[in-house]
């Protein structure tokens, strides 16, 4: 229970940190287009219930039952790990995405997340689903970038 306290903690640092960048490079986007919202008001403000989400996640993480200042710090790493694997995973996606390769790299993305996801929680992994899904939901956000918000990602 302790460990799960101080994973916390740094789970809200690093959804701050994640959510703080991307909410700067929205400020790329149009926020506003003939009066209308544009593109770049949804994604700010997504990140920013992110950063409130992730400061929440920091206070909760004080104020559980028990403190994690006095327990002894774990030595196992591993889901650490995960954590940094995870949101290196997300900054190279967000590398790849600013450079045109949205359609390319997003199906990668999302099956490799999910499949990281389902071994983490060692859930039956049908590999056929992930690849037709990872390729649908490519589709839907390429739709609804293009088409509804006029994002151009290429």
């Amino acid at each position: 229970m302790k460990r799960i306290q101080l994973l916390d903690f740094f789970v809200g640092l690093l959804i701050i940190a994640g959510s703080t960048s991307f909410f700067f490079l929205s400020f790329k986007f149009p926020r506003a287009i003939g009066g209308i919202p544009g593109p770049g008001l949804f994604p700010q403000l997504i990140l920013g219930a992110l950063i409130f989400l992730g400061i929440l996640t920091i206070v909760s993480s004080f104020r559980a039952k028990g403190t994690y200042r006095k327990a002894k710090i774990q030595t196992d790493w591993q889901p650490y790990w995960y954590v940094v694997i995870f949101t290196s995973f997300i900054a190279v996606y967000g590398v790849f995405v600013m450079v045109g390769w949205f359609v390319y790299i997003t199906p990668i993305f999302l099956f490799g997340s999910t499949l990281a996801l389902m071994k983490f929680n060692s859930k039956p992994i049908n590999y056929g689903f992930l690849v037709v899904l990872s390729l649908c939901l490519t589709a839907v956000l390429y739709f609804v970038f293009i088409k509804i918000l006029h994002i151009p990602l290429q």
